[in-house]
């Protein structure tokens, strides 16, 4: 769809995924192994409007990672940071949810096909949800 001057686009398809990372990333400036893609903007590029992530069994406290790669993954840029709290999971616990504050009003503008890869800090062998939601253009 081709812009018009002068006109508000809003997204034309909404989307959500979800992934789990496991392994942890040691190098945040060229990440290669325990980074996972989480999505794809469209064609028209895209904004992401909600990203959480959550523990899938007791963890540790670990930093996560959100990384931008406008080149199909081989270079991913460090773009943003949250902290997964340490939690024990029991039957009489709930989880944790990481909000990472992306929303219709503070969305994240994705260019054309621009790839967005989350990754952890600290090995936990059950791994971590990360769940997605945005819209194309």
């Amino acid at each position: 769809m081709a812009a018009v001057p002068n006109k508000f686009i809003s997204p034309q398809s909404v989307k959500g995924v979800a992934v789990i990372t496991v392994d942890p990333v040691t190098s945040y400036y060229a990440p290669t192994a325990g980074a996972v893609k989480l999505l794809i903007a469209g064609p028209n590029g895209s904004r992401l409007t909600r990203l959480r992530s959550r523990p899938r069994a007791t963890a540790t406290a670990t930093a996560l990672h959100l990384y931008l790669s406008t080149d199909a993954g081989a270079t991913k840029i460090l773009i943003d940071s949250a902290l997964l709290p340490a939690h024990s999971v029991a039957a009489t616990t709930k989880i944790p949810e990481t909000d990472w504050l992306y929303s219709d009003v503070n969305p994240l503008i994705l260019q054309a096909n621009a790839e967005i890869w989350v990754s952890q800090a600290v090995q936990l062998t059950n791994g971590i949800v990360h769940e997605a939601e945005w819209g194309d253009y």
